[in-house]
């Protein structure tokens, strides 16, 4: 006799774990990269933009999740700088200030976070409207060293 499955929806999942972002563990941070990564995917850019204002308040997290985190969050600015309104582009421009703050204060030990720090500047180049293809080439070459450890 089979046991019925449970039918549970991982955004839904995600979302109710990753509310409290009071106390980023080494779980939330993942759920929160998560989190963004499906609001993404699902062109919710006003919640994902939501989700990313609350990465800036993991500064000091272990490095090894907050990297991934950032460069979700990062990319949601990314792609929410050519669509926003007027009144939402100082906001975007706060958050992606507060972003950059975190990253220049994490440490990035090994070519896994190296990866991570890479394709998140290349994302800050492309929320500030330029296109830096110099910060791509790096992203894909860190991207590249790591590989074989992800």
């Amino acid at each position: 006799m089979a046991l019925p499955i449970p039918l549970v929806d991982p955004v839904t999942t995600v979302d109710r774990s990753a509310r409290s972002y009071a106390d980023m563990t080494q779980r939330m941070l993942p759920l929160a990269r998560l989190e963004i990564q499906v609001q993404l995917a699902e062109r919710d850019l006003a919640r994902a933009i939501a989700s990313a204002g609350r990465i800036p308040a993991a500064r000091g997290a272990n490095p090894q999740h907050l990297w991934s985190a950032l460069e979700a969050a990062m990319r949601a600015c990314a792609d929410a700088a050519g669509t926003s309104p007027a009144g939402t582009a100082s906001d975007l421009h706060l958050l992606r200030d507060g972003l950059a703050r975190v990253a220049a204060s994490t440490p990035q030990p090994g070519p896994v976070l190296r990866a991570h720090a890479a394709v998140f500047t290349a994302e800050a180049s492309r929320a500030s409207g330029r296109r830096d293809l110099a910060a791509w080439d790096a992203a894909s070459a860190n991207g590249a060293d790591a590989t074989p450890l992800i």
